[in-house]
């Protein structure tokens, strides 16, 4: 795997997702991660000419896209909150720090 995809996955903490029975898949050809659950996708690739991301969330039906949003240039900090509100999903690790606090 690419040192790009290595950082990404780290990035959206791809062990719970996993944990969270998210399905991933990488490739290197174009730099992505598409994280996928139910109807819900969400593919992320990475711009390396301007260290920034380009999401495109998918809701899939039976035959057919949905519907599909694009997202160009976001940076490295945000992607977790991309997929907290896509998927109503939220980081039991990051949720535990900030009660910590």
């Amino acid at each position: 795997m690419k040192q790009e995809l290595q950082t990404i996955a780290i990035q959206i903490d791809w062990r719970e997702l996993n944990m969270a029975k998210f399905k991933l898949s990488f490739s290197d050809v174009d730099n992505q991660i598409q994280i996928r659950k139910g109807n819900k996708c969400l593919q992320i690739q990475y711009d390396s000419g301007n260290d920034l991301y380009n999401l495109t969330e998918y809701i899939l039906g039976k035959f057919t896209i949905e519907s599909e949003k694009r997202f160009n240039g976001i940076y490295a900090d945000s992607l977790k909150e991309f997929i907290q509100d896509f998927f109503k999903f939220e980081y039991v690790m990051d949720k535990l720090l900030r009660n910590r606090n």
